[in-house]
């Protein structure tokens, strides 16, 4: 069984992840090892209305390709065997590398989760624009546990703040961050997720710029120290504890988010950058989530990452 992950953000690409019509005609090509008629997939999927329209979504999102009357699969293909040995050869590759990182993550004094988050947020900054549109990956007990850590990255920016998150590859229901929140309000999604059901019904209407405006203004004062009482009725400050970013001590507001520091970022990227170049002149392919995971892996922060499944930033612009 094989099932399709991406680090793509749009719409299209993460919600495919969750379509189960898609997963059926990814195995099912991915079996039959040639192109397939649309008879064939009809065969497979004999209770999906309008195939053809749907199909054509899957065409212009560059996945599928049509020929002559003909459809084949475009993509990485992972199966166990090549899992496994994508591992090994990324660990040897990455084990001769990662020694400055650590040293540098080390010197910046940061806490192991902090080095998981600024690691994270570093890769994709420098992967952006070089991600495949998707990749086929064969059911593994490795793949399991990558689908549980958090790669997919979420960004939201308000006037003042960048508001940061990681989820989960195919459980997105159990990610609760504000981007998270926001693009299912967008896209008209649900996860049905409890916290995302609790806020529509507390929020109403709200629109993401008046929240945003509205909440960075108060954390912000809550950042400089200022002493916000959690008395008094506050629908978003109240949002914001739902979704962790605030926690209540002393009956007070207290901030419960990290505050991404420039030069930390700026500082990892200059060790960062020798090793994409040496890894890109080495395999010469997008960077996959194997190689994330592995790097990770080789930095003995995986096991960490289990612990926290969405990690949140709040950054000043």
């Amino acid at each position: 069984m094989y099932q399709f992950i991406t680090l793509q953000t749009e719409q299209t690409y993460r919600s495919l992840m969750q379509d189960k019509a898609f997963q059926q005609v990814v195995n099912f090509m991915i079996e039959q090892g040639e192109s397939v008629t649309l008879r064939d997939i009809k065969r497979t999927l004999p209770d999906v209305e309008e195939i053809e329209v749907v199909i054509e979504t899957w065409i212009s999102a560059g996945l599928i390709t049509r020929y002559h009357g003909r459809y084949e699969l475009v993509g990485y293909v992972m199966s166990e065997e090549k899992q496994e040995e994508l591992k090994q050869t990324y660990q040897s590759f990455f084990l001769s590398c990662v020694e400055k990182l650590n040293a540098k993550c080390r010197q910046l004094d940061l806490s192991t989760k902090d080095v998981a988050f600024y690691l994270l947020y570093a890769l994709h900054q420098k992967i952006q624009g070089n991600i495949a549109l998707g990749q086929y990956a064969e059911d593994t007990p490795a793949l399991a546990k990558i689908k549980q850590l958090p790669f997919y990255f979420q960004q939201l920016t308000g006037k003042k703040t960048e508001w940061l998150s990681f989820e989960n590859l195919t459980n997105l229901a159990e990610c609760v961050s504000l981007p998270s929140f926001f693009y299912e309000e967008t896209y008209r999604e649900n996860t049905r997720a409890p916290q995302f059901l609790l806020l529509d019904k507390r929020l109403g209407d709200v629109n993401e710029s008046y929240f945003l405006t509205y909440a960075e203004r108060k954390l912000r004062r809550i950042e400089k120290g200022r002493i916000m009482s959690s008395d008094t009725p506050d629908i978003f400050l109240d949002a914001l504890v739902t979704l962790g970013y605030l926690t209540i001590e002393a009956r007070h507001y207290k901030l419960n988010t990290l505050s991404v520091e420039e030069h930390v970022i700026e500082e990892i990227h200059q060790e960062l950058d020798p090793i994409i170049e040496l890894f890109d002149e080495t395999f010469n392919r997008p960077w996959e989530i194997v190689v994330i995971y592995t790097l990770l892996d080789a930095m003995d922060l995986v096991d960490t990452l289990e612990h926290y499944p969405t990690l949140f930033g709040l950054k000043p612009l």
